[in-house]
């Protein structure tokens, strides 16, 4: 897509996020993100923006699709979290499983589907509890024998966490029947391989947008914040950091944005660059606020806890190290 629709992406959707959401950012941690919100996010053309247009989406190619998700991870990281998992996991699952139609009633919102995240992970799937992205959903798509499954379940009761990050969205351990199975994926590990690399792009979007929102937040407060008479943007320790890491930021903006067949572990290379940058970058966007950073109202802490849980969510960084030695190096290496 041309830099110049790219822009107009951009800027009608801060638009829509400011008239929508600025000062409401805290209610979405809270309480959770509104459906009227997320109606509006689809009527924008936003919450389906990389599904093809016959199953109700905006068809958008990756570079407008990842746009999308780094400007709403600015504003919301829950909410840039929700499209990306409509996005990039459930639309791919249903795919594959033949079941893509299932998608027009979500993005209407006629129905919803739960996600068992030890899709993303083999931590959670070690586990003895499951943990699950919008646990009280109708539909639900989890791990099961080795396979993944997809199922009408009858919910028997739903135990909730107050998850690290992403606090807008629901998340919990739900005892519920199988009504109907759907589908499933027998191959489990292949397709969960697969979609890890596929979806690289949008973590890094996501990582991305929550960093450019922390870093702003700190220059913001840096030039106006006073030490000893001088504002803090005036000291080399917090004003160095601080424009080194808005040179890398741009840097990782600009190869995601320049998307252009790039190779699966280039992607995957770039997702665990932006996901570590994340947490480094809000991390010192925290200790420049100072005891300031750790009070929500600010709105720095959310992005450290958003990003620590990102990279709990989607890190599993050896096998990712392990696919990039093995790229770069031409033969098996780091295995030990």
């Amino acid at each position: 897509m041309p830099g110049e629709e790219l822009e107009l992406i951009r800027s009608s959707l801060l638009d829509f996020l400011t008239r929508e959401l600025s000062g409401r950012e805290q209610e979405f941690e809270k309480i959770g993100i509104p459906r009227d919100f997320v109606e509006k996010l689809a009527q924008q053309g936003f919450l389906a923006a990389a599904i093809p247009t016959e199953l109700g989406g905006s068809g958008l190619d990756r570079p407008a699709y990842f746009t999308i998700l780094m400007n709403i991870a600015r504003f919301s990281g829950s909410a840039a979290l929700r499209v990306m998992l409509l996005n990039g996991v459930i639309y791919r699952v249903l795919k594959k499983m033949g079941k893509e139609e299932i998608v027009r009633d979500i993005i209407s919102g006629a129905s919803s589907i739960s996600i068992d995240t030890s899709l993303f992970t083999k931590f959670w799937a070690a586990g003895k509890e499951k943990f699950f992205v919008d646990p009280q959903a109708p539909m639900s798509i989890f791990m099961l024998d080795g396979q993944i499954v997809l199922a009408r379940v009858s919910l028997k009761g739903s135990r909730e966490f107050r998850p690290l990050g992403f606090r807008g969205l629901k998340f919990g351990d739900p005892q519920f029947e199988v009504s109907e199975r759907v589908a499933a994926i027998k191959d489990s590990g292949k397709f969960v391989d697969s979609l890890m690399a596929e979806i690289s792009g949008d973590i890094a979007a996501v990582a991305i947008g929550m960093s450019e929102a922390a870093l702003e937040k700190a220059m913001e407060y840096s030039r106006v914040r006073k030490a000893f008479g001088v504002t803090l943007s005036s000291f080399q320790p917090l004003a160095f950091p601080l424009s080194i890491m808005s040179v890398q930021l741009k840097t990782l903006r600009e190869f995601l944005l320049s998307d252009s067949g790039r190779s699966a572990a280039d992607m995957i290379g770039i997702r665990e660059l932006a996901a570590d940058f994340a947490v480094v970058s809000s991390k010192q966007a925290l200790q420049t606020h100072g005891g300031y950073g750790y009070i929500e109202d600010f709105g720095v802490e959310k992005f450290y806890r958003d990003s620590l849980a990102l990279n709990s969510l989607f890190g599993e960084k050896i096998h990712s190290m392990t696919l990039l030695a093995k790229e770069y190096y031409g033969e098996e290496a780091g295995n030990l």
